[in-house]
């Protein structure tokens, strides 16, 4: 409940929603993990495999948005 609480807080603090996904995403998988204790590390692997989702929509987003230029572009223009 700490990490979700700090993850929280840093979202608040920062104005970065995907901060409370993540903070709800690691409280859903801390209590998931406390009813049922199949693997301790459980909730940083589901917020880790989230994070590196998120991170990859990102990066898609971001070189469809700037594309690769060719080498004989000036850019800006």
């Amino acid at each position: 409940m700490i990490g979700a609480f700090l993850l929280v807080l840093i979202g608040f603090m920062l104005d970065l929603q995907r901060f409370y996904a993540y903070g709800v995403v690691f409280l859903i998988s801390g209590i998931f993990t406390f009813l049922e204790p199949v693997l301790p590390l459980l909730p940083l692997i589901v917020v880790g495999c989230v994070i590196l989702a998120y991170g990859f929509v990102l990066l898609y987003q971001f070189l469809k948005q700037y594309p690769k230029q060719t080498s004989g572009e000036v850019a800006g223009a």
